[in-house]
């Protein structure tokens, strides 16, 4: 049995991932960390993601902007590349029928069929991605647990509480 994690933060929050067996990803952002979103499009996300974000209103957006963002930074880091590879190599797409999947930027191939991709806000002020190597067709369980920082007798521990458990069997 082969265990993997991954771990993300941002500011204010810090996001862990362990799974067992499957190779897999997370990411977390702040959403209006950065004043001038549009200032990052030509680094993070290629032409046709660009065309794609442009036909909604700015709110709509940036919250599509940072959901590729954290989809892209959470495969690429499960896929061991980490930002070794810049998130304009390669693609996403969303479709009724696959769901998300992920493309060479050159010939839009689907490299990612046996992987699923969750998008989650923990609250308002944050935006996060789990990239999974996980067959469509099989259930997967996700637990989510929130750390709160609590002060005891002088010692700061984390407890962790349950914040939300779901079955998951299809992809966003």
């Amino acid at each position: 049995m082969q265990l993997h994690f991954s771990l993300s933060h941002t500011h204010g929050l810090v996001a862990s991932l362990i799974v067992l067996e499957n190779e897999a990803g997370i990411d977390i952002e702040k959403i209006n960390r950065i004043d001038n979103i549009e200032s990052l499009y030509e680094n993070v996300l290629t032409q046709s993601e660009i065309t794609y974000l442009r036909q909604f209103s700015a709110e709509k957006q940036k919250q599509l902007f940072y959901t590729f963002w954290t989809l892209k930074e959470a495969y690429l880091k499960a896929i061991g590349k980490g930002l070794s590879l810049s998130m304009k190599e390669i693609s996403l797409y969303f479709n009724s029928k696959h769901g998300v999947w992920v493309a060479n930027d050159n010939n839009q191939q689907n490299v990612s069929s046996n992987w699923q991709f969750i998008s989650f806000q923990p609250n308002s002020n944050y935006i996060g991605a789990i990239a999974i190597l996980h067959p469509k067709e099989s259930r997967m369980k996700i637990n989510y647990f929130e750390a709160i920082p609590a002060n005891h007798y002088g010692m700061t521990f984390l407890p962790f509480t349950p914040l939300k458990v779901e079955f998951l069997e299809q992809v966003i």
